[in-house]
């Protein structure tokens, strides 16, 4: 469940710092399933 919700935290910033920087964002599932994948690779354990 921490990797989902990580993943999750993690594509939202994503979408606001693309706004920000007047881009435009990835789309959002497939971003959160890229972070998820790395942050279960990363943090498991």
């Amino acid at each position: 469940m921490r990797f989902n919700v990580g993943a999750g935290w993690h594509a939202h910033v994503d979408v606001l710092e693309a706004k920000l920087r007047g881009m435009i964002a990835k789309p959002h599932w497939d971003n959160w399933a890229q972070l998820r994948a790395d942050h279960a690779e990363r943090f498991a354990g």
